[in-house]
């Protein structure tokens, strides 16, 4: 057994070697006919090799052409270093044991996971990092809460990034993900402050909740036209996003999905969106324009309000005047439409509306009920059901109040304030 393992032992150290040694006439024979030729900026692996952060055609199997591909296979150039990915112990050891270098990270049938060690290969100068091709999937919370980082690409070999795999990165600034990645999980980049831009490529389909929550620096995101869903919070408290175009192709806009958006001006609806959840726009936001394709059948954009197509339902209210009048068409206010930034101090409450299912802007100190309205009252300012059993929105900011005798029920955040 022994003699069989040393046997082993030594055709694979044999075989290794001669990996390297062709990998050395590669980079003579390149830097031979190319002076300035750095090795520390070549990446190869089964699919792509990379020179200078440029494509160039061919692999791992072009620089090393000659050696036995079952060798090969677990080979990848990363800044001009070959590096041996194994998760066999004892073939590590060997490859050490004549100077080639193994991988640092930790990858288990294709999932990159999560280590101390995923910093390893970054270029220190640059703070950038590619994935190494043998990686499918980054795993959940791979890169999380880990500093100096500060560019990626993700390669079309990874299908899918994990929950939290770059959550709370306090120094990634920019992000590549290229065609073939298919899935991006929840919280995948949240609270990533540094974070510029983002590209995404069209091949994801699917974008996990609270992606990008939190990400305070985010100028510049684009959306996929495979997406259908913007995710819960997929991108509240973006704070210096000043506008957002979606894709065609995007069906559904998730609850507070641009919730605290605070510099968001303008946003763009396609024909595909078939459903707007109420609060995707609750907190903060300054919309002072709202685009929705010709060709929409679900919603409708006028007298400053985002409305179903027969106008009546509610979604969203621009409240950028003192004075907020619901149009008369609408008979359902929705949750979340008076929930966005508003320097409004009135609310007009038209005759046909016959639900409230919003809470209302802590700026709002009056409302007004058309008189013909069947199914709500003003009283002193207040939003009272029409027979006032029903207290539904206290808005005065007195010290005291004397809640009228007929009142039986208070609904809740009647007297909720948020300014």
């Amino acid at each position: 057994m022994e003699q069989y393992q040393k046997h082993g032992e030594a055709k694979f150290k044999t075989e290794l070697s001669a990996v390297a040694e062709e990998y050395e006439v590669y980079l003579t024979e390149r830097l031979s006919k190319d002076r300035s030729f750095e090795e520390g900026a070549l990446y190869a692996g089964k699919n792509a090799l990379v020179y200078d952060s440029v494509k160039e055609e061919g692999n791992i199997y072009t620089v090393l052409k000659n050696s036995s591909k079952k060798y090969v296979d677990n080979f990848e150039i990363i800044k001009g270093e070959l590096f041996y990915f194994s998760q066999n112990e004892q073939e590590k050891k060997w490859a050490q044991e004549i100077g080639i270098k193994v991988s640092p990270y930790i990858v288990i049938d294709g999932e990159l996971m999560s280590s101390n060690t995923n910093l390893d290969l970054m270029d220190k100068a640059t703070g950038t990092i590619i994935i190494p091709q043998s990686v499918t999937k980054i795993g959940n919370g791979a890169f999380r809460d880990l500093e100096g980082l500060r560019s990626i690409v993700i390669p079309s070999t990874v299908k899918e990034i994990g929950d939290y795999a770059f959550s709370g990165n306090p120094t990634l600034e920019n992000v590549v993900i290229e065609e073939g990645v298919e899935e991006i999980g929840a919280f995948a980049f949240e609270r990533c402050t540094a974070l510029k831009t983002i590209k995404i490529a069209d091949s994801v389909s699917y974008i996990g909740s609270s992606c990008f929550h939190a990400c305070s620096s985010l100028v510049e995101i684009n959306f996929p036209r495979l997406l259908k869903t913007v995710p819960y919070r997929m991108l509240s408290a973006c704070v210096l996003l000043s506008e957002i175009q979606l894709s065609e192709g995007i069906e559904t806009i998730g609850s507070g999905a641009f919730e605290g958006c605070s510099s968001l001006t303008k946003l763009t609806i396609p024909s595909t969106v078939t459903k707007i959840d109420g609060s995707a726009f609750q907190y903060d936001i300054k919309l002072v324009n709202i685009e929705i394709s010709k060709d929409n059948n679900y919603y409708t954009f006028s007298n400053s309000s985002l409305m179903s197509k027969d106008g009546k339902k509610l979604y969203y209210i621009l409240s950028n005047t003192s004075i907020i009048n619901i149009p008369e068409t609408v008979e359902n206010i929705e949750t979340g439409a008076l929930m966005g930034y508003s320097i409004a101090s009135v609310l007009n409450i038209s005759k046909n509306v016959r639900s409230i299912n919003t809470t209302f802007s802590g700026n709002i100190t009056k409302i007004n009920v058309a008189e013909e309205n069947s199914y709500f009252k003003s009283d002193n300012g207040n939003l009272y059901n029409k027979d006032m059993t029903t207290l539904i929105k206290y808005t005065q900011n007195e010290k005291t109040f004397v809640m009228p005798d007929t009142v039986i029920r208070i609904k809740i955040y009647a007297f909720y304030r948020r300014n």
